[in-house]
Order: C-alpha cells, then structure tokens, then sequence
C-alpha cells in the first residue's frame, strides 16, 4: 500500500524549511541522482539481507536475487503482478530511509531502464488509481489540498475508471479506507503503457494535490495532477545556495544545506567504499567532508580530509570510468558525466579558512599563498591576493 508523501511548499527561505519538508526534498533529490550514481559491488548481499528479513525461508531470497540478476525482461512483470520481491522493494521505499535507496539502486535503475523502453502516451489522458489508505494518512492529504505528494515507489494505475470504482467499493464495503486518485497526465510525462489500459509512472514522480471528497459510495476520490516541473524550482533554489547543480558528487553538500548532516556525511562514506582506491573524483569527496567536518565544528576532523584531498589529486589516474568495473544488473547504462576533478588551489584554500577559523593566521597565511601559487585564474587571483592581505594584518 503505497504512502503517499505531502509536501507543503514552502514560501519562505530554506534556512526556515521544517524538518518534514527537508526530509522530502532530501529523498527526492536522491531519487533524482539515482541513474547516474557509480553502483556497489555489495548491495547484492544489500538486497538479499532485506529478503531475509520478509521471506519465509532462504530459497525465497535466491530465487528473489536470480530474478533481478537474470531476468531484467521480467521487471515489469513483478513490479505490475505484485511479486515478493515487489513487496520488498514498496516496503523498504516506504521507508523514506536514504540508505535503503543505496541498497536498492541497482533495481530502481534498472527497472527504470526496463520502463523507458516501453511505449509512452503520445497524449494527455486521465489514469486511475485506487488503494487502501490509512487514516492519518487521509487526514494529512485532506488538510493539504493544493500541495506536492510523492508516493516514492512505482505507480501503477489504469484508464478504467469502472475498474477502479470496483476495488475502491469493494474495499469500503469491508469498512476499510479506500481512495481512488485520478490522475491528470500531460503529454511527456515519464509513464509507461503496460498492457491496454494499464500505465505504471516511473519512480520519481511528484504531483499536485487538486481536490479530495468522499462520495456517496464511501469511496474518497483525490484529483491529482503531474507536477515535476513544479519541484525544478525547489531544486533551483537549493542550487544557488549550494552553488553548484545536483549530480551524484555533490548530493552530500545538498543534504548539508537540508540540515540532514549524517545522511550526507553515510553518503560521502558510501562513495569511499564503493569507488577504486585511485578514482579521480576521490578529491572531491574528500573536499567535500572536509567542508562538512568544518560546518560542524570538527576542524582537525576537517584538516584531515583536505589533506586526504591533496594527497588524492596526486595520485588519481585520468580514468574517470574506472567505477563501471563494478558489479552490474544488466541493461543498465554507464553513469553520466560529471565534473569529478577539485583542484589544489580550492583545497588550499579551505585548508586556510579552517586555519583562520582557529585563530592561527600564520598556518592560514602559508596555505593561501599556496592557493595563489596554484591557481592561474584572475579572479581568483585577486581574492588569493586580497585575504593574504587580509591574514598578514592578523600576525
């Protein structure tokens, strides 16, 4: 029974963001780096621990991992029919736990790969969805009409509104909470047809909250509306603080800026493990714990990784591709590229501002001028320049 998650947007600044709104954007902007994240060797053993936790004996669990390891054809299969290895997946998504995504990437990934290979609608059309629902959680959705729910897992409906009205009144007919979503689906939206009149949204999708009413029928009936380009926005907000845009290396320093410290900081260690010993993003990785250690205080903690960072950018070989030798579901595709690569100049720097933030300017002095040495940028230059300056009249 998927859960669906409410975002009430906000309309004042990110420092002032709640707890549950930093929690859903977190999750969300996770789903959103998933394609492109290098994949673990281990989260096989991951998904088969998971098994063990919901199957009844271990063959369940073998014959749960030969399916996703073998036959990828047959992931829509599962996911549409409703397979014990569906059921884990929903259950462990429903968690909004950000290392169960971790553990589960390689399956999300690839039945993502399996659905856009499926026909999409060419048109706009009105699909149904109808399932149990809990009665805290009709109550939050009655309460936020007008806002963004993500159901964070993957979405299957049908154009039978016939259909959907007989599981719904069957349901409340046995005194249970039912609620049949309508859903309003714009041309290009990521949906996929699975048979004639059934369609399954890709994992991801956010929609608007349009309406919610109880029918005579003793079914609820909620207007939803697709709404992805609505949460770009958020996205975009996030990126001018953060500095940066969202890829799968500076995730972590958007979890910072959502206040969800330990998440990043199991990110960033997460990426150490899973990436070869001379990988060349490993600068970057150790650059950006370096800046978390400093936001929270831990300044030796953060000298450490920016030392690690330097030491990193001196020996990582050129091959930006070296994470693909990894264990991989098949049909999947390679990661994109990002930018993997921090230089001696931006690591020099922090290294100085983390001096100066502990009232040692002569340790400060000596690494910015090592980042002017470093650096042949201008500006960059000239900002080197005027904190020497800066640092000398501390001495």
């Amino acid at each position: 029974m998927p859960v669906p998650f409410v975002f009430a947007a906000p309309n004042h600044t990110l420092d002032k963001w709640s707890h549950d709104q930093n929690k859903f954007i977190a999750f969300q902007l996770f789903v959103n780096i998933l394609q492109e994240l290098p994949l673990a060797s281990y989260c096989q053993q991951k998904l088969y621990n998971h098994c063990l936790a919901y199957a009844d004996n271990t063959s369940d669990c073998d014959s749960a991992l030969n399916e996703v390891t073998t036959h990828t054809d047959q992931f829509v299969d599962w996911l549409v029919n409703g397979s014990f290895l569906s059921a884990i997946l929903n259950s462990l998504l429903q968690q909004q736990i950000l290392t169960n995504l971790l553990d589960i990437q390689q399956v999300i990934v690839a039945v993502n790969q399996r659905l856009s290979q499926l026909p999409s609608s060419m048109s706009s059309l009105v699909v149904y969805r109808a399932q149990l629902i809990r009665a805290h959680d009709l109550e939050h959705i009655k309460a936020n009409t007008g806002e963004l729910i993500a159901f964070h897992t993957f979405l299957l409906a049908t154009e039978n509104l016939e259909t959907a009205r007989e599981i719904g009144r069957q349901a409340a007919n046995r005194g249970l909470l039912a609620v049949i979503f309508e859903i309003d689906v714009p041309v290009k939206t990521r949906i996929a047809k699975v048979d004639e009149c059934r369609f399954i949204f890709r994992f991801g999708n956010i929609f608007r909250l349009q309406s919610i009413h109880l029918a005579p029928d003793g079914v609820w009936y909620a207007q939803l509306r697709c709404a992805d380009s609505i949460f770009q926005s958020v996205q975009e907000q996030l990126q001018i603080q953060v500095g940066e845009r969202l890829t799968w290396l500076t995730l972590g320093n958007y979890l910072c800026a959502l206040n969800n410290v330990k998440e990043a900081k199991s990110y960033y260690e997460h990426l150490l493990q899973i990436l070869p010993k001379d990988h060349e993003a490993l600068a970057s990785i150790y650059n950006n714990m370096g800046l978390l250690f400093t936001e929270l205080g831990e300044k030796q903690e953060a000298l450490k990784y920016y030392n690690l960072a330097l030491g990193s950018i001196k020996n990582t070989s050129p091959n930006a591709d070296q994470c693909l030798h990894l264990t991989r579901f098949k049909a999947l595709p390679p990661p994109a590229v990002v930018e993997l690569t921090v230089s001696c100049s931006d690591v020099y720097e922090q290294i100085a501002e983390t001096y100066r933030r502990q009232s040692k300017p002569e340790q400060a002095l000596e690494f910015y001028r090592k980042a002017l040495e470093q650096t042949i940028d201008p500006v960059s230059r000239v900002q080197y320049e005027q904190k020497i300056q800066e640092t000398l009249s501390l001495i």
